[in-house]
Order: structure tokens, then C-alpha cells, then sequence
């Protein structure tokens, strides 16, 4: 009979760091009033400037009626902005505000820090391989959709983030 480990056991450890991370990333969410998805939706939009809902639920991993939701919040304390889209009149694009900017911009340092110390106890060769590993195991289990990997649809690639004055 074989016997099971679940501390050795892939989808246990990797639930174990992601609530761990949650938990420690939340906590710089706070002072600012959103939520974990909320800060999805806005680190997407500010490295990929106006993109439509597909695009953004695909990105953030939010179901679409969560995301809905999540706009219609975003919208109401003025972080993210909706407008028609210049490329097609039938669509929409959803993009930062100037506040919803510089919230991401506040915020990336905790973020930064958070994934610093996930990696503190490996070397930088070792921080490498684990993201190699860990993009190769995504790219199995989930591949990005093929917009994944570009920038907004208005901008026709990945965009330089913005600076804020």
C-alpha cells in the first residue's frame, strides 16, 4: 500500500504559499480600501492601459460576473474609467484613472517586498529556476490565452507603465 504524504504532496504546498502570500499581500491592500481582486484588475490595467472585459477577466483570473461586480466598485471610487473603443464601436475598454495609477504605484513596493522575501531563503540562480519551473508548470496546467502576453488593444502590444506626475 502506498502511503500519502500531503506535506510533500505538489497542490498542498502550493496552497500553503498561496494563502501565506494572500494573507501577507492583503494586509498592504488595506490603507487604500480594495480588495486582492480589486488590485488585480488594476495592476492589469496599469501595465496594459484600456482593455476590454474579456481580455481583463482572462488576465485577472475572475470569473466574469465577479468581475462585473468588480468594475461597477472600481468605477464608483474612481479608479478605473469606461469608454467605447476607438478601434471598434461596439466595444468597450476599461482603463486606470490617474488615482487608480497611482494606487498601483503605492502598492507595487509591498508587492515587490511580499515576493522578496517568498524568495529570501534562495539564491538568485535558485529564485530563476524556481519562476522557470513555476512558468512551465502554468504553461501545462494553464497556458495563457494568446492576448495574454501583449498590451492593450488600443496600443497594439505591451506599453511602457506610466508615469505619473
Amino acid at each position: 500500500m502506498t502511503t500519502f504524504n500531503h506535506q510533500a504532496y505538489v497542490p498542498y504546498l502550493l496552497r500553503r504559499i498561496t494563502d501565506t502570500l494572500i494573507e501577507r499581500f492583503t494586509a498592504g491592500l488595506a490603507p487604500y480600501g480594495i480588495t486582492l481582486p480589486m488590485w488585480r484588475v488594476l495592476a492589469v490595467l496599469h501595465r496594459r492601459g484600456p482593455t476590454r472585459f474579456t481580455v481583463l477577466a482572462s488576465q485577472t483570473l475572475i470569473e466574469p460576473p465577479t468581475l462585473s461586480r468588480l468594475v461597477a466598485a472600481l468605477r464608483t471610487k474612481s479608479l478605473i474609467t469606461k469608454k467605447s473603443s476607438d478601434v471598434d464601436a461596439r466595444g468597450v475598454l476599461f482603463a486606470p484613472t490617474k488615482k487608480g495609477l497611482e494606487i498601483v504605484e503605492r502598492v507595487t513596493p509591498h508587492a515587490l517586498a511580499v515576493e522578496a522575501e517568498t524568495l529570501g531563503g534562495l539564491t538568485e540562480d535558485e529564485a530563476e529556476m524556481f519562476r522557470r519551473l513555476v512558468r512551465r508548470v502554468c504553461a501545462h496546467l494553464a497556458p495563457f490565452a494568446p492576448d495574454d502576453a501583449g498590451g492593450g488593444i488600443e496600443s497594439g502590444g505591451i506599453r511602457p507603465p506610466p508615469v505619473l506626475r
